[in-house]
């Protein structure tokens, strides 16, 4: 019997959030800073063999986690679409059924793989989607400077960053997220640019003085996101003017609206100044956290074309 042909587009579509990252090589003190096209070195790494116990001729590589790297190269060119995989075969989940517990018996050769898929734009440039626990790119240069071979000098790969991040606010048309996060040591800096702000981090420690950090979360409904900017863009805005002065690793702030001729929501992440866009996405299968391949890249270019502006200013003005 012949199954009937599944459109993709309607197979278990998901939102991810793709995003871009910059490659250079280079900096102090060795030199200037270049963008570095990593496209020759992911075909060269791909025609490693997948050799257990790693090494320098094998695809995989070793993390502290105990876990395991790897990538695969999909299509060669002209845009070299690649997969960057982390695969568990110690740390294993236990299954489930009908109160029926049970250990997930594998062979010691198979392991759990989640996914970040990505795509080489054009040289020093990657676009790249995660599935549901797919790995960061924190650590691809690693990756590529244990197996790759000839490379010049130290590869960073980061994400790119505006330097007109007041100009994207004031370019937005809608607001559906406002998150905002920060050490109460930090509301100094903030104090007086939001007052309904002030008074809800004065009530959070009237609540309890101690705390590691106050938070606020504002999600307008789908409906009010439109009515949500003018009452609240001002506000942001000026807390965006002293931004810089806060320390990342105990804050947040996060800024989520449609953008003037988008129709993607777009997401800035303000402390980091780096740009993202939410694309649908379908899943390999219904019950799988792993993504469609194609239209996990064919997502990256989407986001690409609609954030190309953004993505040329900040090439430009550098990483």
């Amino acid at each position: 019997m012949t199954m009937p042909r599944i459109d993709q587009d309607k197979r278990f579509p998901i939102s991810r959030r793709v995003r871009f990252f910059g490659v250079s090589i280079g900096g102090p003190p060795h030199g200037s800073v270049a963008t570095y096209d990593i496209s020759e070195l992911l075909i060269d790494i791909d025609r490693l063999g997948f050799l257990l116990g790693g090494g320098r001729e094998s695809k995989y590589m070793d993390t502290d986690s105990g876990r395991v790297l790897f990538t695969t190269v999909d299509h060669p060119g002209p845009e070299v679409c690649f997969r960057l995989c982390r695969v568990d075969r110690d740390n294993l989940p236990q299954t489930e059924k009908g109160g029926s517990i049970e250990e997930l018996l594998l062979d010691e050769e198979t392991g759990l793989m989640e996914t970040t898929y990505g795509i080489v734009l054009e040289p020093g440039l990657i676009g790249i989607v995660s599935s549901k626990g797919g790995p960061s790119m924190s650590g691809i240069a690693k990756y590529l400077k244990d197996k790759g071979r000839n490379i010049p000098g130290k590869i960073t790969v980061g994400p790119l960053v505006h330097k007109d991040i007041i100009d994207k606010l004031n370019d937005f048309e809608t607001i559906s997220l406002f998150h905002f996060k920060l050490h109460p040591s930090q509301i100094p800096i903030v104090r007086g640019r939001w007052d309904e702000l002030d008074e809800n981090f004065d009530s959070q420690l009237r609540i309890w003085s101690e705390q590691s950090s106050l938070e606020t979360i504002i999600a307008p409904t789908r409906d009010s996101s439109r009515r949500a900017y003018p009452s609240l863009i001002r506000s942001i805005v000026s807390l965006a003017e002293v931004a810089g002065l806060l320390r990342k690793r105990d804050s947040k702030f996060l800024v989520k609206g449609q953008r003037a001729g988008t129709v993607s929501d777009v997401v800035l992440n303000i402390l980091s100044e780096t740009l993202s866009v939410e694309q649908e996405i379908v899943k390999s299968a219904v019950r799988s956290s792993a993504l469609d391949v194609e239209s996990a890249y064919d997502a990256i270019r989407r986001g690409y074309n609609d954030l190309k502006s953004d993505i040329e200013n900040a090439m430009e003005t550098g990483m």
